[in-house]
C-alpha cells in the first residue's frame, strides 16, 4: 500500500511598497511554523531558514523532502540566478560580477536575510556527474572569502553533511495524461503528471512518473519554451523541445541522470494541437539517446495538460 502524506501551507498576507520587494508570510501547517517570504527574480523565496519541527540543518536527502507542499529546494540554476541579480558570485575558479555586492545584498535582514556568518544552503542539484551518489551542490555565504572580503559562491559537499535549507515556491498541479510509446511498450502517466513553471529559463516543464513494478519507476520530463507556446495561433504548430526519460529504483524528488537507465533528447519534435489558458494538448516524436552505449529509443507520445487551476 502506498501512503501519501500531504503538507499544506496557508498564505497570511502580502505587503509591498514602491521601494521594497514583494513580501508575504506562510504557515507550514505541519508544525505551525510561520515564515516570511520575498519575491526576487520573479520567484517567491523563503526569507528565513527552514526549521521544520525546530530542526536547523539537514542532510541532503532529508533536505529534498523538507520543504512544505508547493515549495521545493532550489536548483543551482535558481541560486545562480538569485546571486546574479544581487550582484554576482564565485563559481569554483570563475568570478561572475561582484560576489561581495551579492553577499551584502543577500544578507540584508530586510531582504533575503541570509546568514552573516560562514554557512551554506543545499541545492537540489547533484554535483560531479562521475560520482552522483556522493556529493550535491551548495550555495555558500563566506564573510571572509578572500582578500576582497565577503562573498557568495557556488560549491559542493558530501550529501551526509549538514546544511541549511531555503525553499522556493513552485507553480504546479497534478494534471491530465501523458502517453509515451516506444519499443518497450506503451506507458500511461495518467494522474501522475505535474507541470512546473520555471521563470529562470522561461520554460513550461511537464514531469511525470509511471510505476512499472515494486522496484522500478519510469520518469519523463518534457521542456517546452514559453516563447514557442506564446506563438501558437490556434492551429497546429511544430517546434523543437527537450525530453528526458529515466528508470529509477524508487520515486525521486528531482529529475536527474542517476537512474539505472536514462535517455535524453534535446530536439524532439513537439506538435501543439491546442493551447489556451486552460489546456495544452500535443504530440511528441523523436529519438532518445544515452551516452553509455544503450541503443537509441524511438518514441511517439501524446500529452494533455489541464492548466485551469494553476496560479
Amino acid at each position: 500500500m502506498r501512503i501519501c502524506l500531504l503538507a499544506f501551507i496557508s498564505v497570511l498576507f502580502f505587503r509591498c511598497s514602491d521601494d521594497e520587494p514583494l513580501k508575504s508570510q506562510i504557515i507550514d501547517e505541519r508544525d505551525g511554523q510561520t515564515y516570511e517570504t520575498i519575491r526576487l527574480g520573479g520567484m517567491n523565496w523563503m526569507a528565513e531558514d527552514l526549521k521544520l519541527n525546530g530542526q536547523d540543518t539537514y542532510h541532503y536527502f532529508d533536505a529534498l523532502e523538507a520543504c512544505p507542499e508547493g515549495w521545493e529546494l532550489p536548483t543551482t540554476d535558481e541560486w545562480r540566478a538569485l546571486a546574479s541579480e544581487a550582484g554576482g558570485y564565485h563559481n569554483y575558479e570563475e568570478v561572475v560580477g561582484d560576489p561581495n555586492q551579492a553577499y551584502n545584498a543577500l544578507t540584508n535582514p530586510n531582504g533575503f536575510n541570509g546568514p552573516d556568518d560562514l554557512g551554506y544552503y543545499w541545492s537540489a542539484s547533484a554535483a560531479v556527474a562521475d560520482v552522483p551518489s556522493l556529493r550535491a551542490e551548495t550555495f555558500d555565504f563566506a564573510p571572509e572569502f578572500d582578500e576582497s572580503g565577503a562573498a557568495v559562491f557556488l560549491g559542493f559537499t558530501v550529501r551526509t553533511s549538514s546544511g541549511k535549507c531555503r525553499c522556493v515556491e513552485r507553480s504546479r498541479k497534478v494534471t491530465g495524461a501523458f502517453e509515451m510509446q516506444s519499443s518497450y511498450g506503451t506507458f500511461n502517466y495518467d494522474d501522475h503528471l505535474e507541470t512546473f513553471i520555471y521563470p529562470w529559463n522561461n520554460s513550461l516543464i511537464l514531469q511525470g512518473f509511471y510505476l512499472t513494478g515494486p522496484n522500478d519507476v519510469d520518469w519523463i520530463q518534457l521542456s517546452i519554451s514559453n516563447e514557442d507556446l506564446q506563438r501558437f495561433n490556434g492551429t497546429e504548430m511544430q517546434f523543437s523541445g527537450r525530453l528526458e526519460y529515466q528508470r529509477t529504483p524508487e520515486i525521486v524528488t528531482t529529475f536527474s541522470n542517476e537512474g539505472r537507465l536514462a535517455y535524453w533528447s534535446p530536439e524532439v519534435e513537439v506538435t501543439i494541437l491546442q493551447y489556451d489558458q486552460d489546456n495544452i494538448t500535443g504530440r511528441i516524436q523523436g529519438t532518445l539517446t544515452e551516452a553509455e552505449g544503450i541503443p537509441p529509443l524511438d518514441i511517439d507520445g501524446h500529452f494533455s495538460v489541464d492548466l485551469s487551476t494553476l496560479p
